[in-house]
């Protein structure tokens, strides 16, 4: 007769067991024993069956033996089965030391044995009746499932994926409460998403189930962290502003400080941002005085909990100088300092670039220094306007204003002395970097970091390499001829007299 089924309880799942019968002497005699790839929904379990009393039962109830479940890890086996009211069944053969067990008033009878790894034959014999099933059982040496885990605090999501037992069952726990279930395939394979996890601290387990119990299981502790993620940072000398972006949990609210302590907002107080469902946020902040190096700390916090922090780190560009000489000889040099490898380029007071005789921007490279030197008739009417730009962004500019333009034709470029890191000329490189450009509306009308710089100019007849009037040097050479003559004539005075004497 067919061995009974049921479902074991709290598992969900169980699987089938394969059925094997041999009688010594004739008799109604049935056994069970389990597989290990049948479907999880067909663990044959004796013990499970409905229980009849005993008054019910015929005197001459027939002897069954079936395998409830196999404990591979454990070597424990369990069976189940039925025999005359009161009788007792004998387990043999291959375990580890022989067991017996009496049949109830309802024929019901179970029993638990060890066995060693390996495929086994159990032997059941009913006292009763002198039937002997043979029970084969195959026990395992199981790998120990697997599981990675993939953990989104902005998402508050744990994503696992394990292996483990072709078609086992897995039951997920999170602080010993279940939440999850799932089968693996026919590779092993198996995975279980957590979402909606409170932030902190999980021990995720995830037991696995096949041959009717448990058969293993892994656990690990992982936390599910609140602190906002910075992705992107930026700092501009055009708008003295730094922007830092990334993502946060929704609902969350983040705060700001530099070195100077909480960042505050337009209206005073310490700036806030407030993350929506779509988790991305962005923050724009004051760039500190004299920064170069920054730390921003980004404090996460869930209501009044502060989850954590995030240090973002910003490169600040160095502040552009400029200054503006202009020569007697008619040309004006353009020097100053800023970012080292940025690249400084002449502008209108539009925005459009002014170019050099061949046509071509006037821009220099920034080393230590940079300097142009170009006619002044070559330059806009009213002044100048030196842009920086820094890995092509515009860095902040600097108006320089000019005198107004002298009569006369207009004279070639001049190339300026060249300090350490300075450039030549229009055009030329005065250290190392490389130059690149931003997108910027065009003018500078809107420029917030834009300063004046400093104009020095030489009079009219000033020479080009002193400075000193012409008139104070005129005179001091007149002097020196008259001296020089003084000193001529005396000594030839001199030796007259002294050819007199001699005669």
């Amino acid at each position: 007769m067919p061995a009974s089924t049921s479902t074991v309880a709290g598992l969900g799942v169980c699987t089938a067991l394969a059925v094997t019968l041999v009688v010594t002497p004739a008799g109604p005699a049935t056994a069970a024993a389990p597989g290990h790839a049948g479907p999880p929904e067909q663990v044959a379990a004796a013990a499970a069956a409905p229980a009849t009393a005993a008054s019910d039962l015929p005197r001459d109830t027939a002897f069954t033996a079936a395998v409830t479940s196999i404990d591979h890890g454990l070597g424990v086996v369990r069976l189940s089965g039925t025999a005359p009211a009161g009788s007792s069944v004998e387990i043999g053969a291959d375990v580890v030391a022989p067991v017996s067990a009496e049949a109830g008033t309802d024929g019901q009878w179970t029993a638990t044995v060890h066995c060693r790894s390996g495929e086994r034959v159990l032997t059941v014999t009913s006292a009763a009746t002198g039937e002997v099933v043979e029970l084969p059982v195959d026990l395992l040496v199981l790998t120990p499932p697997g599981m990675i885990a993939t953990v989104d605090g902005i998402a508050r999501t744990i994503a696992l994926e394990g292996t483990g037992y072709p078609r086992a069952h897995f039951v997920i726990e999170d602080d010993g409460v279940v939440v999850g279930e799932t089968d693996a395939d026919d590779t092993g394979a198996w995975a279980v998403t957590l979402r909606d996890l409170a932030f902190g601290r999980h021990h995720i387990a995830a037991w696995q189930y096949f041959d009717g119990t448990h058969n293993g299981g892994v656990d690990e502790v992982y936390t599910v962290s609140g602190n906002a993620v910075v992705a992107e940072t930026s700092a501009s000398r055009q708008t003295e502003r730094i922007v830092l972006s990334g993502r946060a949990a929704a609902g969350t609210i983040l705060t700001f400080a530099d070195r100077n302590g909480p960042v505050a907002g337009p209206d005073g107080h310490p700036l806030t941002v407030a993350v929506d469902a779509s988790t991305a946020w962005t923050a724009t902040l004051p760039i500190p005085a004299d920064a170069r190096f920054e730390t921003v700390t980004v404090t996460t916090r869930d209501g009044d909990v502060e989850l954590g922090t995030t240090d973002a780190h910003v490169t600040v560009p160095l502040r552009l100088t400029a200054t503006a000489e202009e020569r007697a000889d008619g040309t004006v040099r353009l020097a100053g300092t800023g970012e080292i490898g940025g690249e400084v380029v002449l502008e209108d007071e539009t925005g459009e670039p002014v170019t050099g005789t061949s046509g071509a921007p006037v821009s220099t490279t920034i080393g230590r220094s940079w300097s142009i030197v170009m006619p002044r008739r070559a330059l806009p009417a009213t002044g100048v306007v030196a842009q920086q730009r820094v890995d092509g962004v515009d860095q902040g500019t600097v108006r320089l204003a000019l005198s107004a333009l002298p009569g006369g034709p207009e004279q070639p470029e001049q190339p300026g002395p060249a300090g350490p890191g300075d450039a030549g000329g229009p055009g030329s490189a005065g250290g190392p970097g490389a130059p690149t450009a931003t997108d910027r509306a065009g003018g500078h009308d809107g420029a917030a970091a834009t300063t004046t710089g400093a104009v020095a100019r030489s009079g009219p007849r000033a020479l080009a390499f002193t400075g000193a009037e012409i008139g104070s040097a005129a005179t001091a050479s007149a002097a020196l001829l008259l001296a020089g003559g003084a000193v001529l004539l005396t000594g030839a005075v001199r030796r007259r007299r002294r050819g007199v004497t001699s005669d």
